[in-house]
């Protein structure tokens, strides 16, 4: 069970294994990313093993961009574009984990705020990634974690869940970059969602609506934070 600290409300103990009866029959999460989530799509063993446990849409592509066309051709939708296209196709979370790819601040801050607007005439909750703050774009990673932070102490459906920390020292799981992953790493990646779904959903079941409260969790396993932060690069 990974425990919660509240940010700014009371505090709420999760229990991730707690069951819900899901009354709703479509996929549970709408997972968006670049390259860094794309390992998923490659190692396809880790996503299915996800997939059991929490149906969701798989919709990460190399180069995605989190509100313009992607940086190479083939990807021409963005995250964004991809979420407003999901509407309605999904029950709960969208899973962000793109953004190593922008270089703007301002624009990686303004994509927070559409993500949330569209989040909330979706009714779902937002699961964003913290950036793995190594190799080329440690600095970027740092202000765009910033952001991050800011954001989930200001929203309550923003959910912000610590990979930079969580995937800290685990070369194992990395390619030479320390950015994109192994099959090993993939496989971690897949067991870190599937508890962050888990436990954001068990979060809005309990509280029989689909507004969810901030939280923060920090164990040896996660952290759920309600904070924003801003930057990255990953191809």
């Amino acid at each position: 069970m990974l425990s919660c600290i509240s940010v700014g409300i009371g505090a709420l103990s999760v229990n991730a294994n707690s069951a819900f009866a899901k009354k709703d029959s479509r996929p549970e999460a709408l997972i968006v990313g670049d390259s860094m989530m794309a390992v998923l799509g490659v190692f396809d063993s880790a996503l299915k093993e996800l997939d059991k446990k929490h149906p969701v849409i798989y919709a990460a592509q190399p180069c995605q961009l989190l509100t313009r066309s992607g940086c190479i051709p083939e990807t021409k939708e963005s995250a964004l574009e991809r979420f407003k296209n999901a509407r309605g196709k999904f029950s709960d979370v969208i899973i962000v984990a793109t953004g190593y790819n922008e270089f703007s601040d301002e624009v990686f801050f303004d994509a927070t705020k559409k993500f949330r607007d569209e989040a909330k005439k979706q009714k779902v909750s937002i699961i964003w990634l913290t950036y793995r703050e190594n190799g080329n774009v440690t600095e970027k990673a740092k202000r765009f974690n910033a952001i991050l932070r800011r954001v989930a102490k200001s929203d309550p459906k923003f959910f912000l869940y610590d990979w930079n920390e969580f995937s800290l020292g685990k070369l194992s799981w990395f390619s030479g970059d320390r950015i994109h992953m192994s099959r090993g790493g993939g496989t971690n990646l897949a067991r870190y969602l599937s508890k962050a779904i888990g436990e954001v959903i068990h979060i809005r079941r309990s509280r029989g609506t689909t507004t969810t409260t901030s939280t923060t969790t920090s164990t040896t396993t996660t952290v759920v934070a309600e904070t924003t932060t801003t930057s990255l690069l990953a191809g």
